[in-house]
């Protein structure tokens, strides 16, 4: 599959698409609307003109933050996830990087792009204050219960973090 992977803003169109896939994904929680306008890089993949997936960036200091992550499930199997993170990583230079998922699949491919898991306690303090704030700012009745479903009802995996280090 030919993707096309610019970094740029989202429609409002594209926008009300992943919020619909995140709402039926287990590996990805209630995440709001108005967050995907506040990113200063978004990798957006594109197949004849449609959105494939997308892949933000979160500036942590001397860090960057990949997530979230979504590639549209009717993707899914065709290597656009692989594709999508490889230009990320590979257009984010002079910085050490972070990633976190419940997604086995995101796994396999960030360990094959030098990243290697890290507990919590052992993460970097922007990374670190970057989660504390996350929750913070969402803390919300609607994320709690959206994250309870998805680990009770669709069995959500265990949350892994993976870093690359300069």
């Amino acid at each position: 599959m030919n993707l096309l992977i610019k970094n740029r803003s989202l429609t409002t169109k594209e926008i009300d698409l992943l919020q619909q896939e995140i709402a039926n994904s287990p590996d990805i929680t209630l995440f709001p609307k108005r967050r995907w306008k506040n990113f200063n890089i978004i990798f957006v993949a594109t197949h004849k003109k449609e959105l494939v997936g997308v892949c933000a960036v979160v500036a942590l200091g001397n860090w960057k933050k990949l997530g979230p992550l979504i590639v549209l499930k009717k993707y899914h199997g065709k290597k656009c996830g692989t594709k999508l993170l490889n230009h990320a990583v590979n257009n984010i230079k002079h910085h050490s990087l972070f990633i976190g998922s419940s997604n086995p699949r995101v796994w396999s491919i960030i360990s094959k792009l030098g990243f290697n898991q890290s507990k919590y306690l052992k993460l970097p303090k922007e990374v670190k204050q970057y989660f504390f704030r996350y929750i913070i700012e969402n803390f919300s009745y609607l994320f709690i219960t959206d994250a309870i479903k998805k680990k009770l009802l669709h069995k959500r995996g265990v949350y892994k973090t993976f870093i690359r280090c300069l």
